[in-house]
């Protein structure tokens, strides 16, 4: 099943709702970091969250999703795009499988949000993460930050990566969304998400059945699909960017590499593309500063 992002509203119950398949995306930015055991498990997943916040963008707005946790798992940030490309990097790369999760994500933490475009910051804000789950923790923050009663969980195994988002908009019972946050959080509707064989007909039925199970006679007419949009990474690093690094490197520094390793060699942190500096290319930063 390919990467797909879906979007869809049930009028009648004032619902608007998410689903992404990020399975290759999310392998794809995990393989670039050579990330392994619960640490790319954790990270899968909380790419495929983060794309959920692609649709809530106008076009030329990033969101810059922070998580930051007191466990082993330290930090991950993504950057997502209206147009449902997503980079990010984390600071752990590799946890044994048999850690705990609670050790890998720890008692605590924060979640800080930042939507900007190419202009400027738009607006940021910024909530405790200690659900011990990045989806319960970036519900929360829309619950507190943005006074949106919302339900998200994350479904992960070693073939398909998958994530649901549920938002109430004015005229929802903000109550009704916590019964929907526990329904997800169940083990049967975990293998449901997993089993999925088409993303519209399987996001449908998901989605109708979930519904359904909260007491509201529905039918499929009843959820209308808005957009459908294709996940994939991105970067806009560049040689000359990262040539800026470098020109912030004292002079003695960059002396020091030409003598060492007659030059240097900066990795991208997003997407760990890897850029190759010789020293005539440092002994170049060293004369302009000296002209």
């Amino acid at each position: 099943m390919k990467d797909t992002l879906l979007r869809a509203s049930v009028e009648n119950l004032h619902l608007r709702c998410f689903f992404v398949n990020a399975h290759q995306t999310s392998n794809e930015i995990c393989d670039a970091h050579n990330m392994t055991g619960l640490a790319k498990s954790l990270m899968r997943r909380t790419i495929a969250i983060s794309l959920l916040t692609s649709p809530l963008l106008n076009d030329d707005e990033r969101y810059t999703l922070r998580f930051q946790y007191e466990g082993l798992m330290e930090m991950m940030v993504l950057d997502v795009a209206s147009n449902a490309q997503i980079r990010g990097f984390a600071s752990a790369l590799e946890v044994k499988n048999n850690i705990p999760m609670s050790d890998l994500i720890g008692p605590s933490g924060k979640i800080g949000l930042v939507k900007s475009n190419s202009k400027q910051q738009l607006n940021s804000g910024m909530t405790l993460a200690d659900c011990g789950d990045p989806a319960l923790d970036l519900a929360t923050f829309f619950n507190i930050s943005d006074q949106l009663p919302t339900a998200i969980a994350a479904f992960e195994n070693k073939n398909q990566c998958t994530a649901l988002m549920i938002q109430a908009m004015p005229g929802n019972n903000p109550l009704w969304i916590q019964d929907l946050q526990n329904k997800l959080n169940q083990a049967d509707f975990e293998q449901q998400s997993l089993s999925m064989q088409t993303p519209e007909k399987g996001f449908n039925s998901q989605l109708l059945s979930l519904l359904r199970s909260s007491g509201h006679d529905l039918s499929e007419n009843d959820i209308k699909l808005h957009t459908v949009q294709t996940p994939s990474t991105f970067c806009t690093c560049t040689r000359d960017k990262t040539l800026g690094i470098l020109n912030s490197v004292p002079s003695e520094e960059l002396e020091f590499m030409i003598s060492k390793d007659d030059g240097a060699e900066i990795s991208c942190q997003f997407c760990a593309k890897p850029y190759i500096f010789d020293s005539l290319d440092l002994k170049k930063i060293i004369e302009v500063r000296g002209s």
